[in-house]
């Protein structure tokens, strides 16, 4: 789906189709995808305008991290396989640790709703049931010593930015 460039990412975010547990990833390409559970097949995606690429990473990344995105305007990716392939760097999961992993376990203390990303998770189903404002489990990257000293983990976050205005 192209964005419009008036709407706001809000807006543009609560259009992207959520079928069952999956993850929400922006390619370095500007295309926002939600994929599967196992990280294997694009189940939507939206391919975000220069301003919105600029909002969402502003939203979700460090500084030192947004150098990738700028600029960057989803909207130039015109070739429909390349629109539902899954991005490059991302590591489809292991069959093994997803059965391994007792499912939804019941949280007895209260979390603290402010700062999702102390969570870690596998699919967004995890950040729904154990800590309900933390909708979304999403990839976050962090490097030490440059490119080869990446991790990257996955991270409950919260699905929407703060409204704006009125």
């Amino acid at each position: 789906m192209l964005t419009r460039h008036y709407q706001s990412l809000r807006d543009v975010l609560m259009t992207l189709k959520r079928d069952g547990p999956g993850v929400r990833v922006l390619g370095r390409d500007g295309v926002l995808c939600r994929l599967n559970s196992a990280r294997t097949e694009v189940v939507d995606y939206v391919q975000l305008s220069a301003r919105h690429v600029e909002e969402f990473t502003t939203w979700k990344y460090p500084v030192e991290q947004r150098d990738a995105w700028v600029g960057v305007d989803g909207r130039a990716v015109t070739n429909e396989a390349h629109l539902w392939a899954v991005p490059d760097h991302i590591i489809p999961r292991d069959p093994s640790t997803m059965v391994s992993k007792p499912k939804y376990k019941k949280i007895l203390e209260r979390q603290d709703p402010v700062n999702c990303r102390n969570f870690p998770c596998d699919e967004d189903g995890e950040c729904q049931a154990e800590h309900p404002p933390c909708q979304e489990c999403e990839p976050f990257q962090e490097c030490v010593g440059g490119p080869t000293g990446c991790l990257v983990q996955y991270l409950c976050d919260n699905t929407l930015p703060p409204a704006t205005g009125a």
